[in-house]
């Protein structure tokens, strides 16, 4: 019987961390200007988590396998939402219009 408890914890152990992650990346540019963004709040409410562009308006995240979804936050600009898919290493680029 105790064998037969390890096993099942085991498994479930084994299962919780086989989840796949894969790199989401992009950058991040004003739409009318084409210049990159520097400070773009990058958040995913599902998750609880987060990054932010660097100076260059590059991001770069991992997320687990599945469907959430994004929001592009930026002082002065339209917020964008959008669903997306992580089922591989993935680029999204984005421009963001000045509110």
């Amino acid at each position: 019987m105790d064998r037969l408890i390890v096993g099942v914890l085991l498994l479930i152990t084994i299962t919780a961390y086989s989840q796949q992650t894969f790199t989401l990346n992009g950058v991040i540019k004003d739409q009318g200007t084409t210049e990159n963004l520097i400070g773009v709040n990058i958040l995913f409410p599902d998750l609880g988590t987060g990054t932010v562009s660097n100076e260059y308006g590059f991001y770069t995240i991992r997320l687990p396998e599945g469907t959430h979804r994004v929001m592009f936050t930026y002082l002065g600009y339209s917020t964008l939402s959008q669903e997306i898919t992580i089922s591989e290493n993935t680029t999204l680029n984005v421009e963001l219009e000045e509110s």
